[in-house]
């Protein structure tokens, strides 16, 4: 397992802190390493996606995040996808462990149907 040490806890607000939000995914995932707080490399398997085409999914960890008021929360069971290119929040699993989407968070911009959502990463 791999982590960040306390001295790198300074938020982060790139191009990779987009993240879609899918109801047809099974599991949150993520293409960047540097994202995730704590990672276990494993080879887990292979996502599929509609067009067939499969990726290795090669670890499985927690990514942080800055939340709106100022503190700092965590996605847990985030897939370590290397080839991913895009980040994806699972809403399926987001819902399972109790949280809820309001429809302003769906209103912004979204690309191919799905909403963006921008997170600032520790």
């Amino acid at each position: 397992m791999s982590r960040r040490s306390g001295a790198e806890l300074s938020p982060s607000c790139s191009d990779n802190s987009v993240w879609y939000l899918y109801t047809g995914a099974s599991n949150h995932m993520c293409g960047d390493e540097n994202l995730f707080k704590e990672l276990t490399k494993v080879d887990v398997g292979h996502i599929s996606f509609g067009d067939a085409s499969k990726v290795a999914v090669k670890g499985r960890g927690t990514i942080w995040y800055l939340q709106k008021n100022n503190r700092v929360g965590e996605i847990r069971d985030v897939y370590y996808v290397p080839d991913l290119k895009s980040n994806i929040l699972s809403m399926g699993q987001l819902m399972e462990k109790g949280y809820s989407v309001r429809k302003q968070l769906l209103t912004p911009s979204a690309v191919n149907g799905m909403p963006r959502v921008s997170l600032c990463f520790f």
